[in-house]
């Protein structure tokens, strides 16, 4: 599942944001690699954003690798952002800054 929101506030309309989840069945096929790959195309091409951002959970390494690979840049760190199977986790806030 991938949701995309394009920021409305006028100084902030170069903004998108992404959520994507993969379920465990079907990750490792390059499943979320094509869609933020035509995400970003999208982004780029018929929406004219500069900034796309999201938030990948500190403990996936692969959905942090994928983004690297695909131009985002790490941020910083939000601790004890999320609370996963008992406990509280860190999460990467993540964005791609297209260049024009």
């Amino acid at each position: 599942m991938l949701v995309f929101n394009v920021a409305t506030e006028p100084r902030c309309r170069h903004t998108g944001a992404v959520d994507l989840v993969v379920h465990d069945d079907h990750r490792r096929r390059g499943i979320g690699q094509r869609l933020v790959r035509e995400l970003l195309s999208q982004a780029d091409n018929w929406l004219g954003l500069r900034r796309i951002e999201l938030m990948v959970l500190q403990d996936n390494l692969a959905g942090i690798a994928l983004y690297e690979k695909l131009g985002f840049q790490r941020e910083g760190l939000f601790q004890g952002y999320a609370f996963k199977a008992g406990a509280y986790v860190d999460a990467v806030p993540m964005a791609r800054i297209a260049r024009r």
